[in-house]
């Protein structure tokens, strides 16, 4: 951190700067940094805003300009003497990392405020740790999307909409992430970036198996994945990818009773899990200040570009026993608050409650949602998963369905993920198949069918029912 002499001494220089070079002064205008970013000293702050108002209504001005400007304006007697023994005396500079520095500086200064206010709350350990990194991640984070705002014309951001919508028919952009399997992606597009997504379901239904294949499917895409594991430990979730890409039973490689062939095939998926294409967080003591600081954290160093949150009652809450729907709803709201903030889209896990099992098909509805129904208000898309095996429930559609490889489907491996929300897609049902042995999920299509294209531009409605063939999605 630079000492008050050193700090002002840049400052004068900088100003000195922008009056000495007309090319610098426009790089700093339309960097258009925060006044108490880039200058310490009241004097400083009051001169800069001077030759920005002079530069405004009259153009590019001169020392002497500036001078006559701050008398016609009144400044007082310390303002006028020292832009004269200050700025007006030091030797210029117009290299741009002279304001970055001062913007680093006042980053260090108020992370040493942060530290000093947290020293007098008499925190101790993990706490006291875990209060100051998150402190200065907000911080970071103000300060990387203070730096990134939107500063266009209206002509700027109609040129910019136009190129967008341009992008996005020829693929290269789109406000969603896509899920990896084609016909929830033909309802609803994607995972909605700068959104919450909510996956829910009964316990037994694959909740964290169809997350990881979320990811393995981010991943192959080229997208960074950030998993916040709150049930599980990231020994456990790398032992169910390992399953699924080996394609060898979890409780084989847990228990050690694999084949050497099959070794050879395990040490093949390892590799593809040593890259750092995603990242595991699997501390088990976690709260929405400590989550949203951890995003922070690989937002800003690792560049992130999705995040999973396994799951949402886990979570711990504020002390207010009485209305744990009141806190789920707090935390929900703060979530979402957060993703339109960063752009992140946010996957979160949440359990249902038991009323969809006292129903004949069991098949889950919104208001089953646990705990709160914040869960639905507060995100834009809401995906159940529902397996009827597991119940013991003979599937009537069954024989209609198969692999994209021909292959036929047990019921019991058979699963649906029910889209009951979708603010910009299509709700319905979507068949696919769950092999739990191995953690994996993969889309299926009708027996029969042209394997990827006939459903394309249908509803998903038409997944189970025959419809017209011009019904578009």
């Amino acid at each position: 951190m630079l000492n008050d002499k050193d700090r002002i001494l840049l400052e004068n220089q900088l100003i000195s700067g922008l009056l000495f070079s007309e090319q610098f002064f426009l790089k700093i205008y339309d960097f258009n940094p925060n006044l108490e970013d880039l200058f310490l000293n009241n004097e400083n702050r009051e001169i800069f805003l001077t030759v920005i108002e002079y530069y405004i209504e009259r153009g590019y001005p001169t020392a002497p300009e500036v001078f006559n400007q701050l008398i016609l304006k009144n400044a007082s007697e310390d303002v006028r003497q020292h832009f004269l023994s200050g700025p007006a005396q030091n030797a210029a500079s117009t290299d741009f990392n002279v304001a970055l520095r001062l913007l680093e500086d006042s980053i260090e200064r108020r992370t040493k405020r942060i530290i000093e206010i947290t020293d007098k709350k008499k925190l101790t350990g993990l706490e006291y740790a875990e209060t100051i990194r998150e402190e200065i991640d907000k911080v970071l984070l103000e300060k990387f999307n203070c730096y990134r705002k939107d500063q266009r014309t209206n002509e700027q951001k109609v040129f910019d909409l136009l190129n967008y919508i341009k992008q996005t028919r020829e693929g290269k952009t789109s406000d969603y992430l896509p899920s990896g399997f084609e016909k929830l992606d033909d309802a609803i597009i994607g995972i909605p970036k700068g959104h919450l997504t909510t996956i829910a379901s009964r316990p037994g239904m694959g909740k964290t198996s169809f997350m990881l294949k979320l990811k393995r499917n981010m991943v192959e895409q080229g997208f960074k994945p950030l998993l916040i594991s709150i049930e599980m430990t990231s020994d456990q979730l790398l032992i169910k990818d390992l399953s699924a890409y080996s394609k060898i039973d979890s409780r084989k490689i847990e228990n050690g009773t694999i084949t050497n062939a099959e070794n050879d095939l395990l040490t093949q998926a390892t590799r593809l899990l040593c890259e750092e294409n995603y990242f595991i967080e699997d501390d088990s003591r976690w709260t929405i200040e400590k989550v949203k600081a951890t995003i922070r954290k690989y937002l800003i160093s690792k560049k992130i570009d999705i995040v999973f949150i396994d799951y949402l009652t886990q979570i711990q809450t504020p002390s207010r026993k009485d209305r744990f729907d009141l806190a789920v709803g707090e935390m929900t709201n703060s979530l979402r608050e957060f993703a339109k903030e960063t752009g992140l889209p946010i996957v979160i896990l949440s359990q249902l409650n038991r009323d969809c099992e006292k129903r004949t098909d069991k098949k889950p509805i919104l208001a089953d949602l646990k705990e709160s129904g914040s869960i639905e208000q507060d995100s834009k898309t809401v995906l159940f998963l529902y397996r009827p095996g597991y119940y013991g429930i003979e599937c009537s559609t069954l024989s209609s369905f198969e692999t994209k490889s021909g292959e036929e489907i047990s019921n019991d491996d058979f699963a649906e993920i029910l889209i009951a929300k979708a603010r910009s897609g299509r709700t319905g049902t979507i068949p696919i198949r769950y092999k739990k042995e191995i953690h994996d999920f993969e889309d299926l299509v009708r027996v029969g069918a042209e394997k990827v294209s006939q459903f394309v531009h249908k509803s998903v409605k038409s997944y189970y029912e025959k419809e017209n063939e011009e019904q578009i999605i």
